[in-house]
């Protein structure tokens, strides 16, 4: 079950608030039970109530806990950060260590905090991401942020690096470099494990190739300041550039990294500091693709089972859409749907032509979304069956923008009807 769909149950939140929640992390990106949280309109032990339930396990408010210290130091403040894990206590007659995370259910991390516990008994507890961030921040804010080497080898040895051969996919990295040049070490590091990188100095740039192509990764270099940091992600996210949605790893220097955890709630991956070695990164990157792969590949298995033929009943164009995206395919998608027909060409995946009743481009796709009734077919073709492109926006622009319409459109809907009433 949904965390909405719980707390509505259990009446801790109104379905107003979720809405209003829900709109919230649809334009500012950011997790659910965060925007609740910040509207005031469930409290933390509410919703760690309602995350316990739906992950299935133990869940700890951390707001006000008085965490011992010796808890604190049995997990290095860099693997803290990085997992974004916090250990809040420790039982040494019974060798337990009780860690608060955001998914109790991933066997990576509980395999990797196995690893590198020492031998201690480990037992996951769900917490509200955004509280046990800043709980994270505040039990090493004394702690030195750069790993040492051992915190290096802890994590390599609980995540071993794989090698180019084990990946299963090609995957583009876009690189915005504020202030500097991009290491040669990295390009190299990076290149070897299978990545493609483009390198750009500002974010014009940056938006350009990022209109131009679909890149699966993000990395931001930037050794300004703080400031100047921050005033760089806002710009990025007026740009319309998703960051939350395309994994965006930023890299700045060591002294910065524990006064930039708060761009964690606008959809960064993670922050880690510019140093010599790209371990870390790379291991965090390689990850991202697996997650990707598997998505991939949950995708394409559905798409089999569907066929090339279906109803929109059985998946809608938003799921069709976001499905046929990864998938690299080029093809034509027919739907027909209350009367209306809806064409799209996909370029490796990409929308780069559709129409729908004489309207093209974006506002074709916004046709179709709200249709609920119908049919849609997928046939392959080749480069030499695409049309002229009529446009240029990203897949996961047309959604968003999509989906906001559909939401601006039930709301008039909804106020029609109650003055009616």
């Amino acid at each position: 079950m949904r965390l909405d769909e719980i707390l509505i149950k259990h009446g801790s939140a109104a379905p107003a608030q979720i809405r209003e929640a829900l709109d919230c992390q649809k334009s500012c990106g950011g997790r659910l039970e965060t925007h609740l949280l910040r509207f005031g309109y469930v409290p933390e032990k509410q919703l760690v109530t309602a995350l316990s339930q739906q992950f299935n396990c133990e869940g700890i408010c951390l707001s006000r806990r008085e965490i011992p210290q010796r808890a604190v130091d049995c997990i290095p403040a860099h693997i803290a950060r990085t997992l974004l894990i916090l250990p809040f206590d420790y039982d040494p007659t019974a060798n337990i260590l009780k860690i608060a995370c955001e998914n109790p259910r991933d066997d990576h991390l509980r395999e990797t905090l196995n690893d590198i516990a020492g031998g201690k008994k480990i037992q996951l507890f769900v917490a509200v991401g955004i509280i046990l961030k800043c709980a994270i921040v505040n039990h090493y804010r004394t702690v030195e942020i750069k790993p040492t080497d051992e915190t290096i080898c802890q994590i390599e040895s609980a995540t071993p690096i794989k090698s180019p051969s084990n990946t299963t996919s090609s995957c583009h990295i876009l690189v915005l470099a504020i202030n500097g040049p991009v290491p040669e070490s990295f390009q190299r590091e990076t290149e070897a494990f299978g990545y493609h990188m483009t390198i750009t100095q500002n974010t014009d740039e940056f938006e350009e190739h990022y209109r131009r192509s679909r890149p699966d990764l993000f990395v931001i270099m930037h050794t300004g300041t703080i400031d100047e940091i921050n005033t760089c992600i806002d710009n990025l996210i007026l740009r319309d550039i998703f960051i939350d949605q395309i994994p965006t790893f930023l890299l700045v220097k060591a002294t910065e990294v524990n006064d930039l955890n708060s761009l964690l709630n606008d959809g960064i991956e993670d922050i880690l500091p510019l140093d010599d070695s790209y371990n870390s990164l790379i291991i965090k990157m390689n990850r991202v693709r697996e997650r990707n792969d598997a998505v991939s590949r949950q995708r394409r298995s559905v798409i089999r089972e569907l066929g090339t033929h279906g109803t929109l009943e059985d998946m809608n164009v938003i799921d069709l859409l976001q499905m046929m995206g990864p998938s690299r395919k080029t093809a034509r998608i027919s739907i027909s749907g209350h009367g209306r027909q809806l064409t799209i060409f996909l370029n490796a995946g990409n929308i780069i032509y559709a129409e729908c009743d004489g309207k093209i481009g974006p506002d074709a796709v916004y046709q179709g979304l709200s249709w609920n009734r119908g049919v849609w077919s997928v046939d392959p073709i080749t480069d030499d069956d695409l049309p002229e492109p009529n446009n240029e926006l990203p897949n996961e622009s047309i959604l968003l923008e999509g989906c906001r319409l559909l939401d601006e459109q039930s709301r008039r809907e909804e106020s029609k009807s109650n003055l009616r009433w």
